[in-house]
């Protein structure tokens, strides 16, 4: 019969709490010349010489950068906000490895001469991990795991409630569903989902009853008990691929290691399981259990037995009958506390040791052969408990023991074996389970503070923010897998340099906001990667060369030409749509050139959105086309340049319909036309109204 227990459970937005520090000082200079990891609230002082770059450590942070010298090495804002308190430049050999928020402060930020793709590491960036939300708990967290369709999160909770505990997750918000005490109160050490069925696996700490359950959930996170087995304390629980095996490991010296049947309802075969005895005994941690993405090897983490091998890799058939065969090990120094396979190298495994040396390792298994060879390792300062792949095998999530940093995401490189460290976190105790959903866009964490944390994975499409900022060009740069909004007054000054904006990147003007162009080419331009929030949104042009790629739409905001605005893209168009006037400056001179159409299209019926402001203002058709439709075109003051064979085109069939030189009344409204030797205007449709006075 089940028992029914209430307990209080609150959600909780949790911010985690670290000390601020102050990197150098604003009088004696300090070199340094490793990646300074940045936490929230951090500052870079004054004459700090950041020779190593410097990194943010998560998406919630925010920290100043005060620095007097120009910046080496590698930057990485994965996500969080960088405050200037002076201007920022960076020196060669820096990369921009990822994106954030930049709070500008009317600083300037000039890059490196390196700096040619932004951002430059997209694999990193992708494993990027927000906080999203957490909800607080009775007791420790000590294991927790997805749904296979990622809508539901089951933790196992520490003696203090022993309970199970289900809640709905929506992308953003956790949502109780439903708890349950197997047996007595006691540690809920082990939860796994079945791969493919709302069926959950829960190991627990031995109380004088069944140790081992099976639950059926439905939809709404509801949980059934199915069935149960007395064994010993159970540490690790694991479904085989195919769903139709569960592994379980514990503490129990006759076998450590057993393996059911399991029906589709989630029965157990407790009269066909198989026990396996390690010898010597020794018993398996409890996140130290897990099977290669083939079902064939089972992977088991130890206590350390020395000479015994404490890290096993066991081979399973199930012909004629149930076996798991050690097939490869390694002695290790001490006891190994996690397992993970990756997920699309089959024969690449991480393991965690309780250790502060070389306790985070990456195997390559040959199952052929019976061996595990090292590929790399890395020294964390606490030994580490738990670690789960990424299902792109892209991002390696590691918990540690309370530390400075007990929450560590690392991006993997396949041909290197290369660790990076992306993010890292501060809870201030031990951090025991992490576990990425099956997309890979969220990570759920549980650890001694008795709360269970959700991050969400960032990817390019995420915006940042660029407030305030003048950025400076030292070469050709390309933005790709971004998107970047660009709020208050922003100036981006080329030096003659070239832009270009990939597809795969956005750039946004902000509502009440203006973006200047300066000196520079702008490749790549096309409908969807510069974009004005509304009508509010400004771009002023000034010495610009602007390349179609594609056709492109004014939708709304405006813009301002400054001084030279050249438009090259032979069969391109450019359409303006706004309702909002733009205008050619005094001096100021709009090139369309060869093959460009310009095409006036307002949504609104009004003939005068593009206005020449002074008698200097310059409209020139250098081989181009001036379209309009039946709203008709009004353009006065200004100069009309004609150059080549250039064409005029209008829907309109009525003088108040047509592309108007001159509104008819005012002198001062007179427009200029200046056809060049040897240019030809043509009128390739409608009415043309000369109403010069």
């Amino acid at each position: 019969m089940r028992s029914i227990y209430c307990y209080c459970l609150f959600l909780l937005l949790l911010p985690l709490q670290v000390d601020t520090v102050t990197i150098g000082s604003d009088t004696a200079v300090n070199r340094f010349d490793t990646q300074q990891f940045l936490n929230n609230g951090d500052e870079v002082a004054a004459f700090a010489a950041l020779e190593g770059g410097f990194a943010l450590t998560s998406a919630s942070v925010q920290a100043t950068m005060r620095t007097s010298f120009q910046v080496t090495g590698d930057i990485e804002l994965n996500g969080g906000t960088l405050v200037l308190g002076r201007d920022l430049m960076f020196k060669e050999v820096s990369n921009f490895k990822t994106l954030g928020t930049i709070l500008g402060n009317n600083y300037s930020l000039e890059f490196a001469a390196t700096m040619t793709c932004i951002p430059s590491n997209i694999v990193a960036n992708n494993c990027l991990i927000p906080f999203l939300t957490s909800a607080a708990q009775a007791g420790a967290v000590l294991t927790v795991d997805w749904s296979f369709d990622n809508k539901i999160v089951a933790i196992g909770i520490d003696a203090n409630a022993g309970l199970v505990i289900t809640y709905l997750f929506n992308g953003t918000t956790l949502t109780f569903a439903d708890s349950d005490v197997p047996g007595g109160v006691t540690d809920v050490r082990a939860i796994r989902w079945h791969p493919s069925a709302l069926l959950l696996a829960v190991g627990k700490k031995a109380d004088g009853g069944d140790d081992l359950y099976t639950y059926s959930v439905n939809s709404s996170g509801i949980l059934t008990q199915v069935d149960s087995d007395d064994v010993g304390s159970i540490s690790a629980v694991a479904w085989q691929p195919t769903g139709d095996y569960l592994a379980t490991a514990g503490e129990e010296s006759s076998a450590e290691i057993r393996l059911y049947p399991v029906d589709s309802g989630g029965d157990l075969d407790i009269a066909n399981r198989l026990d396996v005895d390690v010898s010597p005994d020794q018993k398996v941690e409890n996140q130290a259990l897990d099977w290669d993405t083939t079902g064939s090897y089972l992977a088991v983490g130890l206590e350390e037995k020395s000479p015994e091998a404490n890290f096993k890799i066991y081979e399973f058939n199930n012909q004629p009958s149930l076996s798991l065969v050690e097939n490869a090990g390694d002695v290790l120094p001490k006891t190994v506390l996690g397992v993970s396979w990756h997920p699309t190298c089959p024969s690449i495994i991480a393991i965690g040791i309780d250790d502060t040396t070389d306790n985070l390792r990456i195997y390559n298994h040959d199952g052929s052969l019976g061996t595990v060879t090292e590929l790399t390792s890395l020294d964390l300062p606490a030994l580490v408990r738990t670690l789960h792949w990424s299902p792109d095998g892209a991002c390696l999530a590691v918990g540690t023991d309370k530390d400075t940093e007990e929450l560590i995401v690392y991006s993997f490189s396949k041909s290197t074996f290369e660790l990076t460290q992306v993010e890292a976190f501060d809870f201030s105790d031990n951090v025991r389970a992490v576990r990425w959903d099956h997309t890979g866009d969220f990570l759920a964490v549980g650890n001694d503070d008795a709360s269970l944390y959700i991050y969400g994975s960032a990817s390019s499409g995420d915006c940042f923010t660029f407030s305030q900022i003048n950025i400076v060009l030292k070469c050709n740069v390309e933005f790709k897998d971004c998107c970047i909004i660009f709020s208050g007054d922003t100036t981006i000054r080329g030096r003659g340099k070239c832009l270009t904006i990939q597809p795969t990147c956005t750039l946004v003007v902000d509502t009440e906001s203006s973006l200047l162009l300066k000196d520079i080419t702008i490749k790549g331009v096309q409908d969807s990667n510069i974009q004005f929030m509304d009508n509010s949104s400004t771009i002023s042009l000034q010495d610009v060369t602007w390349v179609l790629d594609d056709d492109y739409t004014f939708t709304n905001g405006h813009f301002d030409v400054l001084k030279d605005f050249e438009v090259i893209g032979s069969g391109k168009k450019i359409t303006y749509q706004s309702e909002v006037q733009s205008t050619i400056q005094e001096c100021g001179k709009m090139i369309l050139d060869d093959g460009v159409t310009f095409s006036y299209d307002p949504v609104t019926e009004s003939r005068d959105l593009l206005l020449l402001t002074f008698d200097t203002s310059e409209l020139v058709l250098n081989g181009a086309t001036l379209h309009s439709t039946s709203t008709g075109l009004r353009l006065t003051t200004g100069v009309l340049t004609v150059n080549q064979e250039s064409f005029l085109s209008s829907e309109g069939s009525v003088d108040s319909e047509s592309i108007s030189l001159g509104d008819g009344i005012n002198t001062e409204k007179n427009l200029c036309l200046n056809i060049l030797p040897a240019a030809r205007l043509e009128l390739l449709q409608g009415c043309l109204a000369y109403n010069n006075v």
